[in-house]
């Protein structure tokens, strides 16, 4: 009699652990499905800024045809009238990032009229492909109505 007491103890203990044991698990996987379920959701946001920017980057790349940096600053300084005000038009350097190529350059322009200054940085404000990274403006040493201007220009190429 009293073996089958004991019996039917260890065996309710046993049905009682296995159940216990059974319901922790069953919350900790209820815990961790929520915190995967969030994840996913966050991956899901990054996806789409990552597909809406690489569809900004194909928009601008379309937009410049494909041109190397320079070749649009070219364009911009034809279309302004100012090409013969430059003195020097280098390739500064390139950044990889994530999502494209930043290209540099440093364009150098003298003996600028303060209307002339004011032409060419509303023509780069204009076009979504460059941005100015730094701008220096100094008076001309020969004459004091006049600037002298050195921008870093700077443009985002997709891979």
């Amino acid at each position: 009699m009293i073996k089958e007491f004991y019996r039917t103890a260890i065996l309710i203990f046993l049905v009682l652990t296995v159940l216990i044991t059974g319901i922790f698990i069953k919350i900790k996987t209820e815990k961790e499905l929520a915190y995967q379920k969030k994840r996913l959701s966050e991956f899901r946001i990054l996806l789409t800024e990552y597909r809406n920017i690489k569809e900004e980057l194909s928009k601008i790349d379309k937009r410049t045809g494909g041109k190397a940096l320079i070749e649009e600053i070219n364009l911009l300084l034809h279309t302004t009238g100012l090409k013969g005000k430059v003195r020097s038009l280098k390739e500064a350097q390139k950044k990889e990032t994530s999502f494209g190529i930043i290209e540099e350059t440093e364009l150098v322009m003298e003996r600028l009229t303060m209307n002339e200054l004011v032409n060419i940085l509303y023509h780069v404000d204009q076009r979504h492909s460059l941005s100015i990274s730094r701008i220096s403006m100094k008076r001309s040493f020969d004459s004091p109505e006049f600037l002298n201007l050195t921008v870093m220009l700077s443009g985002l190429k997709g891979r």
